[in-house]
């Protein structure tokens, strides 16, 4: 697209325009390249980066020194305000070609969407694992993208057949306006407990972001978990702006609820009780919060045309989303379970449904995210050490601040801290864990999930509690432990 034809302002040059980012490492020949000052970047910084690589035109929100023969230079704060417009622009308006399903909530964002994913036809996936079309996935490390980069990838999976996108939707994304000039059709709501305090202040200011989803948004249809008053309030939000909602939870008046006659290692049977009808329910789900995100699934496909005793056999099928309540065999039927339960309210309901599959005994390796909310962290020891056998207290993701007073701050919320054990170094933690795993039992290694990666001062190494894993049960020795 040319140049002025996107700005529609007239003057300015009429060069080719072929991308756009806000990132100038992601810059290719022909972009335009938005300087925005960010909370911890500033983009103007990054501007000859970016006229290197070929940026076609830099648009920035406060004047700079800059005359470039082959790039077209602009100051206009207001037209940096509209990158996201311009970017929908650009990209085609991808939003109104594909059918696009928001999830949000403190927990299960990611399992919803992925199973979403896979069980619906021509569906996308965007979120913390990534986005693309299942199985091939391409990492990005937000949970929800820049808005320029979501327009850009959402126009990739349109081209590449899909005709809905499933998207994990973040409180962070909501609050910066990440999702303006998005289309949501569908907009579910998960759960909310304690989280992200360090960017919102108060869990008043969180629920304020989640409940944008269902504020700013013309939604066709709302998915809501009513167990939580904050589901209730949003189920009424939606019922006063005329959105028809199908609400879930553990009993009516629920529209979907599950009958649970049987939950075990093996996974969860019953039956589906909802407005639609009864059917049975077969689910390769092994915890109560997983047949929950279920739930959502099967609502939202049946919103989209699938009826319930298909849903329902599909569900049958659905595949857990990586490093989310992954478990993965070891000797002696012990089990090592992977999964990113970061949150005091994450990490207990973990170990509940860990306990509920009565293991011989539960070791949980965990840490807490360093230049991130320290409240949570003396409550996430709390909830380790009543429902688990034996703890490892590890490093997550220290960053900037210091992995020992992370863990101290931990085993503030333990009444025996001494029982705990500390082991800094992740691999070795998980390795002793591993090592020392009774038959029958289960170790936890919580927090990560399926990142690739360990940030430690501004430095993400290689790192995967899985690939950790692995190469234990194939005999490998660690690195550090190698002569």
């Amino acid at each position: 697209m040319l140049l002025d034809v996107l700005l529609g302002r007239p003057g300015i040059p009429s060069v080719e325009i072929t991308g756009m980012t806000a990132d100038s490492r992601n810059v290719k020949a022909g972009d335009i390249f938005v300087a925005v000052e960010g909370e911890s970047h500033d983009g103007h910084t990054f501007i000859d980066d970016a006229i290197s690589k070929g940026a076609r035109c830099i648009l920035t929100s406060r004047p700079v020194d800059y005359s470039v023969e082959d790039a077209v230079v602009i100051c206009d704060q207001s037209l940096v305000e509209k990158r996201n417009e311009l970017a929908a622009r650009l990209y085609g308006d991808p939003s109104q070609d594909i059918a696009c399903i928001g999830v949000t909530g403190t927990n299960g964002k990611t399992s919803v969407a992925f199973g979403l994913a896979g069980l619906l036809r021509s569906t996308g996936f965007a979120g913390t694992p990534g986005w693309g079309m299942l199985p091939d996935v391409t990492h990005t490390g937000l949970t929800t993208m820049d808005g320029i980069e979501l327009q850009a990838c959402m126009a990739k999976m349109r081209d590449q057949g899909a005709q809905r996108v499933a998207m994990e939707v973040s409180s962070h994304a909501l609050s910066q306006d990440r999702l303006s000039n998005v289309r949501l059709q569908v907009g579910i709501y998960t759960n909310i407990s304690r989280d992200h305090l360090d960017y919102h202040g108060s869990m008043a200011a969180y629920e304020a972001a989640k409940r944008r989803m269902f504020e700013d948004f013309d939604l066709e249809r709302a998915v809501i978990n009513i167990e939580d008053e904050f589901g209730r309030t949003l189920r009424r939000l939606c019922v006063e702006r005329g959105i028809p909602v199908t609400s879930y939870g553990t009993t009516r008046p629920a529209d979907v609820t599950c009958e649970l006659s049987s939950l075990t290692i093996d996974g969860a049977s019953g039956l589906w009780r909802t407005k639609w009808g009864s059917t049975p329910m077969h689910l390769p789900i092994r915890s109560e919060f997983g047949i929950a995100n279920c739930a959502a699934i099967l609502a939202t496909l049946v919103h989209f045309g699938t009826d319930l005793e298909c849903a329902s056999r599909q569900l049958a099928k659905v595949e857990s989303a990586p490093g989310r309540f992954e478990f993965v065999d070891l000797s002696s039927k012990a089990h090592a379970v992977i999964d990113y339960a970061h949150t005091p309210d994450a990490l207990r309901k973990t170990l509940i449904a860990l306990r509920n599959l009565e293991p011989s005994e539960i070791i949980c390796v965990f840490g807490c995210g360093g230049d991130r909310d320290k409240g949570k962290r003396p409550l996430m020891g709390e909830a380790a050490e009543e429902l688990a056998d034996r703890i490892i207290v590890t490093n997550d993701n220290p960053r900037t601040e210091s992995p020992e007073d992370i863990a101290d701050e931990v085993l503030c919320g333990m009444k025996k801290p001494r029982l705990a054990r500390v082991e800094l170094d992740r691999e070795c933690a998980i390795r002793t864990a591993v090592e020392e795993t009774p038959p029958d039992g289960i170790v936890l290694i919580a927090g990560k999930g399926a990142e690739q990666y360990q940030d430690v001062n501004g430095v993400k190494h290689p790192f995967s509690d899985r690939d950790i894993v692995d190469r234990i049960r194939r005999g490998e020795r660690s690195a550090s432990l190698v002569d």
